[in-house]
């Protein structure tokens, strides 16, 4: 894998144009370089050395500063409320080291919820019913059991029941368009978690979750997506395949995946038109509805220092 000594290459590169650009060497502007700018000349190295940043940053005690923070219930002796939990917090994972048996069961799934193999699960909400899938939505299943299932369809337009919600491997919980698109025409503050990414390396947004009995009482669990463009390749090239512009296509698009096909949960953020696109008398056909992906801070890195160390530490 060849990925991290160029992508060291480029924190380099980075690092020291900015401080040629705005540092300069004068003392007086010294402060431009902060420690976070810094970090960056040592990411690589260490990811070799001591294995992915979760492991060794200050990210678990921030965390267990806030979650004890959370738990602060006196407003008049704040730090001796703090003291106390923090202490009922170390006994009780005392007793649990001592005593795992009085652990929680972590891996109870929630109610009505459905493994589906390969630490995928499929949770509630779910639809009352089974509700006739819109023309295009039918063209995507159909389209997915013919070319992906070998059985044939014909016309056949189907009814399915909708799930709202499934649990990645990794954690992350994938919701869906049609529960979270209700929760907006309501009024309702809504994070939105439907943007996923496919082991294909393509990005979408799913509509709907659910399930269809093949033949031989297959049961086939199966995501409707609307699938964003292939990235910008000039955006892409540009920026050293850091930024992935894709364009939503909303209705346009209606695709069935199998659900195992979804590895992630990512944000598709709008990207902003440059000023020289904005002056474009084309702008709006070519430039609009455009999303750039955040993938989940630590997802994306956890490879660096992880495999096929002892081979590359000599290029970096």
């Amino acid at each position: 894998m060849e990925l991290r000594p160029h992508a060291h290459q480029l924190l380099l590169e980075f690092v020291q144009e900015f401080e040629e650009v705005y540092y300069q060497g004068r003392v007086d502007r010294l402060h431009f370089v902060r420690q976070s700018l810094h970090t960056l000349i040592h990411l690589i190295p260490e990811g070799l050395r001591a294995g992915p940043g979760s492991l060794y940053s200050q990210w678990v005690l921030e965390t267990l500063i806030g979650n004890l923070s959370a738990e602060i219930g006196s407003h008049v002796h704040p730090y001796a409320n703090l003291s106390n939990r923090a202490t009922w917090r170390s006994q009780v994972n005392a007793l649990y080291c001592i005593y795992p048996e009085l652990a929680p069961d972590t891996d109870r799934l929630p109610e009505g919820a459905i493994e589906i193999g390969d630490d995928y699960v499929l949770m509630y909400a779910r639809d009352r019913c089974s509700r006739v899938v819109h023309a295009l939505e039918a063209d995507a299943v159909r389209a997915y059991l013919e070319d992906k299932q070998g059985i044939e369809v014909g016309d056949w337009r189907p009814s399915v029941w909708k799930w709202a919600r499934i649990r990645l491997p990794n954690g992350q919980i994938a919701r869906t368009a049609w529960k979270e698109s209700a929760g907006e025409a309501r009024g309702n503050a809504v994070r939105r978690s439907r943007m996923v990414k496919l082991n294909d390396n393509r990005f979408a947004e799913v509509q709907f979750f659910f399930r269809l009995e093949a033949e031989e009482g297959e049961m086939l669990n199966l995501a409707m997506l609307s699938v964003f463009s292939a990235p910008d390749e000039a955006i892409r090239r540009e920026t050293n395949n850091v930024l992935l512009a894709c364009r939503y296509r909303g209705a346009a698009s209606r695709e069935v995946v199998a659900i195992k096909d979804i590895v992630s949960v990512v944000a598709m953020v709008p990207l902003p038109m440059r000023r020289e696109e904005a002056e474009d008398p084309h702008s709006a056909e070519l430039y609009s509805e455009r999303y750039f992906v955040v993938e989940k801070l630590g997802l994306d890195m956890a490879w660096i220092g992880r495999e096929d160390i002892a081979e590359e530490e000599d290029n970096i």
